[in-house]
């Protein structure tokens, strides 16, 4: 997946996961660990399969803003990779939290509006990045 670990790193992980009696993980757990955790460095040429393999998508402008400024780097915790994409596409939101979350930054939109931007948003496995969500509500309210 090109995410590389110290050998301290891999014990905590090991510690941390549960492993079956074939001592094997499931892969969706490595992975939610590894993104919760932010351990480990990765290459800098290799972010689409890290990013991939994270299950983060993002689109091609938002690709080129983060790798932009880290492209003078070999290898970068991933903790910074994940920092860097956070500060790109916000916050994951569950898409069934958006009019919480639009009315907690004091925005109120109608049943039909809401509708609307639900409908129109990117949503992976039933989230929505925070950043997105806000772009999607310019493109409906305008600036």
């Amino acid at each position: 997946m090109g995410i590389e670990l110290t050998d301290k790193e891999h014990k905590q992980l090991l510690k941390t996961l549960p492993i079956d009696a074939h001592g094997k993980v499931f892969q969706n757990r490595l992975l939610k660990d590894m993104r919760c955790n932010k351990r480990g460095k990765v290459n800098v040429n290799n972010l689409d399969t890290v990013l991939e393999a994270m299950e983060v998508k993002l689109t091609e402008k938002e690709l080129d803003l983060m790798k932009d400024p880290l492209s003078a780097y070999e290898k970068i915790d991933l903790k910074k990779l994940m920092d860097n994409v956070e500060a790109i596409i916000g916050e994951e939101i569950d898409v069934n939290d958006v009019e919480m979350v639009l009315e907690n930054m004091g925005i109120e939109l109608t049943d039909k509006e809401l509708s609307e931007l639900v409908n129109n948003l990117p949503v992976d496995n039933g989230k929505v990045y925070q950043k997105r969500l806000m772009d999607g509500i310019k493109f409906l309210k305008g600036e």
